[in-house]
């Protein structure tokens, strides 16, 4: 056996334990009353190696975002409430914004919490500009010029209008809708289609669906293509305008 195949073999144990040591602890809950602060990213990392995002996200504020996401960092309550004191309990770590009594999670933020959306797209008027991304590294976006949450009484109904851009609009046949969950599925769609979004009977875009989803339950946007094969990535962004 040569040199360098003996330092082969030590280098893949060495990697072995280490992939085996990282996913023990993603998967530690000893700290029951506070949680694993990996909750999030576990669900989404089931192996030892760089994210696809690092390489397929050319921005990097989107990448940072992106990993406090993974990583729950950002600031929620469900977070927050670890740094108070007294430690606010698990069960009381309730999102400010909306009036479902929810912990604010990652999950709650990103499914559900459109109170935070509304507040914000109410104090101007604003663009939205939508990225997207397929599993083949092209990409192709889509602009409009008017973006609007409505508050919980309208069901956050959607307004949206002005579309440009080179997906195609897959977007305005949404428009007017209210936002569907799997626990507030007012037409069937959310678990149907396995994700949140306005949804209308049902859907030509989707971009709350599953990553790697096939068909319209993965994240989709059927008039880039005219087909709904799911997209690798998708960024959602607003902007403050004065026009």
């Amino acid at each position: 056996m040569t040199i360098r195949q003996k330092v082969n073999i030590v280098k893949d144990k060495l990697n072995t334990v280490d992939a085996d040591n990282w996913l023990r602890n993603v998967h530690n809950d000893r700290n029951c009353e506070n949680g694993n602060k990996l909750r999030t990213f576990r669900q989404y990392k089931s192996y030892l190696q760089p994210s696809s995002y690092v390489k397929s996200v050319k921005f990097r504020d989107y990448r940072r975002t992106l990993s406090n996401f993974r990583c729950d960092s950002l600031p929620l309550a469900i977070e927050t409430g670890r740094y108070t004191k007294p430690v606010t309990p698990l069960n009381e770590r309730i999102c400010q914004f909306c009036d479902e009594n929810t912990i604010e999670t990652e999950q709650h933020f990103l499914m559900n919490c459109n109170a935070k959306i509304n507040r914000l797209t109410s104090s101007g008027k604003y663009r939205l500009r939508i990225y997207l991304g397929d599993f083949s590294g092209n990409h192709a976006y889509a602009e409009y010029k008017t973006f609007f949450v409505g508050d919980a009484a309208s069901k956050y109904k959607l307004t949206v209008s002005g579309y440009k851009g080179n997906a195609g609009d897959s977007l305005a046949y949404h428009n007017g809708m209210t936002f569907s969950t799997k626990d507030d599925n007012r037409n069937n769609c959310a678990v149907t289609y396995k994700g949140a979004w306005w949804y209308k009977g049902c859907h030509h875009s989707n971009l709350n669906g599953l990553f790697n989803g096939a068909g319209p339950v993965g994240i989709s946007w059927y008039h880039w293509k005219s087909s709904y094969d799911g997209m690798k990535t998708s960024t959602m962004m607003i902007r403050i305008t004065n026009v």
